[in-house]
């Protein structure tokens, strides 16, 4: 949800030295973040993540934004404020993918038993003030000579500040391994994993990254290398 200057909304989770409840009048909003001027203290402007809050008025919120409250898995509309256990959710903004063309993909496949599968820019960077982002890409082999047992070594890097949390997805066959990182990492990393195919003439390889970091922290980069896959 975007919020517009002069909205008045409420700090879902305490941020800034301000608890949760928090009200305050937002005097700046972008598509992620707002500033906003707290009751308790309108001379300190503090920028919070969007998802952080929701419009003080729920009568408003409700007119504006169609929310929905969870409740045993059925989805009713509430034009009420309700207590702690409801579970609120606002109109939706669109996280744009970056989605893998074949220029991200060099497979050498010339030796058998051996797949080297090399990744150009299979990556998400985040900076300025994106908290979030996804990249997926996906392709096919024509294999002969399945079922196999696999082994592969997956290859690649992660710059993240505290607080971030990112994964990497890797489906291989009928196989998902993910590689997950939370709060602050540097560097390159390295997975061993085992895989199976089946005796399909064509197998599928689909990789995805997904990245989120607070708002106003060290700038994010996540990404995968290479992919080494070999029979066992």
């Amino acid at each position: 949800m975007r919020f517009s200057q002069g909205d008045r909304v409420v700090l879902l989770h305490a941020h800034a030295g301000f608890p949760a409840g928090s009200v305050g009048t937002v005097a700046d909003g972008g598509p992620a973040t707002a500033i906003v001027d707290f009751d308790a203290d309108p001379t300190q402007s503090v920028l919070v993540p969007n998802h952080w809050l929701r419009l003080a008025t729920a009568r408003v919120a409700a007119a504006k934004q169609g929310r929905f409250v969870s409740e045993r898995g059925k989805s009713a509309a509430i034009a009420e404020t309700g207590g702690s256990s409801d579970l609120l959710w606002f109109s939706p903004s669109v996280i744009t993918p970056g989605v893998g063309t074949a220029a991200n993909f060099v497979a050498v496949t010339a030796t058998p038993n051996l797949l080297s599968l090399l990744l150009q820019h299979v990556e998400v960077s985040l900076c300025g003030s994106t908290t979030s982002g996804c990249w997926i890409g996906s392709l096919e082999f024509p294999v002969a000579g399945g079922p196999a047992s696999l082994s592969v070594d997956a290859r690649g890097f992660a710059e993240q500040g505290a607080g971030a949390k990112t994964s990497i997805f890797i489906v291989i066959g009928a196989v998902l391994k993910s590689i997950a990182f939370d709060d602050a990492h540097t560097g390159n990393f390295m997975e061993t994993f085992a895989a199976t195919i089946g005796s399909e003439p064509v197998q599928t390889i689909t990789i995805i990254i997904l990245a989120e970091r607070p708002a106003g922290s060290d700038e994010l980069l996540i990404g995968l290398d290479s992919l080494d896959i070999s029979r066992v």
